[in-house]
């Protein structure tokens, strides 16, 4: 694990109200779309499940936030920090919605993943976070990119 991705990874964590601030809609709106079509382009014939999902609501609080958004707001930290999106693999088993993403770092080449598992709630029609992994070597930071995507 390179010493850099662990001082990318906090400045993540702590700016991401930052960088939400930062980010203009038209940008937002990139980084969402470029999301989207790597999911799509990852995951061929599971168009319908994805845009279903990424159109879901995680409430915070009394307000709530779209998952693209989310995806979009991460998507354009990690790039900041130069971590490309390699690859996106989703899953969907009855209530769970997994998403294993894998990121590179541009400076050395190594490729770290993270797995999110969101809930979907029939009853309110909304999302919550399940499960969230790094590999093994982040689960030192697993507390705090649960925050992130949780939204508190």
């Amino acid at each position: 694990m390179s010493g850099k991705f662990i001082i990318v990874l906090t400045l993540f964590l702590f700016c991401t109200m930052q960088a939400g601030a930062d980010i203009s809609e038209v940008q937002l709106q990139q980084y969402k779309s470029a999301f989207r079509a790597k999911m799509l382009g990852d995951n061929p014939g599971r168009e319908q499940d994805i845009d279903r999902c990424l159109d879901g609501m995680i409430r915070e609080g009394g307000a709530g936030v779209r998952l693209i958004d989310k995806f979009g707001l991460f998507l354009y930290d990690s790039s900041s920090h130069n971590l490309v999106l390699e690859r996106v693999r989703f899953i969907r088993e009855g209530s769970s919605n997994i998403f294993i993403i894998f990121l590179k770092d541009g400076t050395d080449g190594q490729t770290y993943s993270l797995y999110l598992e969101y809930i979907f709630n029939a009853a309110k029609g909304t999302y919550a976070l399940g499960d969230i992994f790094f590999a093994k070597v982040f689960d030192s930071r697993a507390i705090s990119v649960r925050k992130f995507f949780e939204g508190n």
